[in-house]
């Protein structure tokens, strides 16, 4: 991936911006979906082991259904896991060049795992026809998938979790950014607890508030999923604050700010709220916060996303105005390169504009069809910006010489033979 740092642009602090706002977008576009993927794979091939060890057709369907809802669209892989994705490597080589991390190498490998699992997610969701007879294969495609998520996103959360410490960056040579920070086991714990709890929303959302689903479950059925999404969801949810605390106890001073602070405690607030709806959502036979509580999850992390980019921003303050400083300088410079060949391009030579314009009609000293120049140039002494405007739109002046055409000359021209003019005034005087 070294190719991306020699293509990488200068960018100024307006570069910057835009670059984080796309890394901010595409996290928000692809980790809430595949978190949900991954959730589904990984409950799904739980259920389907459960069935197999005790048949039991409330696992088996639910087993089922779980991939099926999370391959329900077949262009979402393409959309919104894997393009986000390649997005990402590019903007964090931008915003990162010259840096020595090596961030681009490690998103590279998230997004090959990314690729693994998307295959044998739709080879597992293929086996379900001869799970019976091929379950060892089966079971098999369903851990790889969750293997293959799992360990790419862990290694995602490692990279990201990285930039808040910059200081370590030069010593990082491990093919795997893994248990080089403080902070790296409270984020993981983060990641792996918004999937399930994200996963468990998911579940009570897609099935009792989604529009486009059939409302053809049996109240035993019914109650199971219920009962498992919001324990998942409502478990994790609690679990969350342990690792934020957490977190914060082990995050960079370099990274930290009041903002960064106040903005955790939003984050906090929001999931005691989740927890309160689940709650409710749990111990009620209605299932309407089931929509809120998918909605407010988004929003956290949507939150909890931003709030990372205002912390690596923080960490990287003296480098990133390093970056748009040296960009400033860039820019400069092709200014005044681009500026000398232009003035270059337009440069006239007066004397050449007089001999091949001027000369047909006047001298100097003598009348020819205009007047001598030594008895009209005189009055353009200190207006020189006259006599530029009078060559370029002549207007007829003394009624004892016929009107001077218009000769169509540029400014450029113009402004030449004018100073010429002056010149050899000065000279003659």
């Amino acid at each position: 991936m070294g190719f991306l740092e020699n293509v990488a642009l200068s960018i100024s602090a307006e570069h910057i911006t835009l670059l984080k706002a796309i890394i901010t977008l595409m996290l928000v576009i692809h980790i809430p979906y595949v978190s949900i993927v991954m959730g589904g794979v990984f409950f799904s091939s739980v259920f389907s082991a459960l069935d197999k060890r005790e048949s039991n057709p409330i696992h088996l369907r639910f087993s089922r259904e779980l991939i099926e809802l999370v391959t329900s669209k077949r262009s979402a892989p393409a959309l919104l896991g894997i393009l986000p994705l390649f997005t990402l490597i590019l903007a964090f080589s931008q915003l990162y060049q010259g840096s020595g991390f090596k961030i681009a190498n490690y998103l590279l490998i998230v997004a090959l795992l990314a690729v693994a699992g998307f295959v044998l997610l739709y080879f597992y969701k293929g086996s379900f026809s001869n799970r019976d007879r091929l379950f060892p294969l089966h079971i098999l495609l369903g851990l790889g998938a969750v293997l293959a998520f799992f360990g790419g996103y862990i290694i995602l959360a490692s990279t990201t979790s990285l930039i808040f410490f910059p200081e370590k960056w030069p010593f990082v040579n491990t093919p795997f950014p893994l248990f080089i920070y403080e902070n790296e086991i409270p984020r993981h714990g983060m990641f792996l607890f918004f999937t399930f709890a994200l996963t468990g929303a998911a579940i009570l959302y897609f099935y009792f508030s989604w529009p486009e689903r059939k409302k053809d479950l049996d109240p035993d059925y019914a109650n199971f999923v219920k009962k498992f999404a919001a324990i998942l969801a409502l478990v994790s949810v609690l679990l969350q604050p342990i690792f934020i605390c957490w977190n914060l106890l082990t995050f960079p001073d370099a990274a930290s700010s009041e903002t960064v602070f106040a903005v955790w405690g939003v984050t906090l607030f929001m999931l005691m709220i989740i927890s309160m709806f689940l709650y409710s959502s749990l111990n009620s036979a209605n299932q309407r916060f089931s929509g809120v509580v998918f909605i407010l999850f988004l929003a956290t992390f949507i939150v909890m996303t931003v709030n990372d980019q205002i912390a690596a921003g923080n960490a990287n303050f003296e480098r990133e105005k390093l970056l748009a400083k040296k960009a400033e300088e860039i820019h400069q410079q092709i200014l005044a390169a681009r500026e000398g060949r232009q003035e270059a391009a337009t440069q006239v030579d007066g004397t050449e504009v007089f001999n091949r314009i001027c000369v047909a009609c006047h001298t100097f000293d003598t009348r020819i069809v205009g007047p001598p120049y030594m008895s009209v140039l005189p009055k353009y002494v200190d207006n020189e910006d006259a006599l530029i405007e009078f060559i370029m739109n002549p207007a007829k002046i003394d009624p004892d010489y016929p009107p001077m055409p218009n000769q169509g000359v540029k400014k450029a021209e113009a402004t030449a033979v004018a100073e010429y003019l002056m010149e050899e005034l000065a000279k003659r005087q």
